[in-house]
């Protein structure tokens, strides 16, 4: 399993979620977003938007995707960053 952690910008708005779930639902692996002892399915738009409600400007979350290869999670992280200005966090 890859994982990769985030931070969240804050306020998403439903279409942002709904795109979110077109792009991991496009993936034939499995992916969660993870706080703490929350498990989120990345593919369920009602489990995303529940998940990221929660969520405030600045918290990080751990993005999670089922498998070997890096590119899925790194195609995720991308969208993520480019489309959402969710910034990876440092990898110490």
């Amino acid at each position: 399993m890859m994982e990769q952690q985030m931070v969240f910008p804050g306020d998403w708005s439903l279409h942002q979620m709904i795109e979110l779930s077109n792009v991991t639902g496009s993936l034939e692996r499995e992916v969660y977003f993870c706080r703490g002892c929350v498990l989120c399915n990345g593919k369920s738009l009602l489990g995303l938007v529940v998940f990221f409600s929660h969520l405030k400007k600045g918290d990080t979350f751990v993005l999670k995707v089922e498998g070997e290869g890096i590119d899925p999670c790194r195609r995720i992280a991308e969208v993520l960053d480019s489309r959402y200005e969710v910034r990876k966090t440092p990898q110490a």
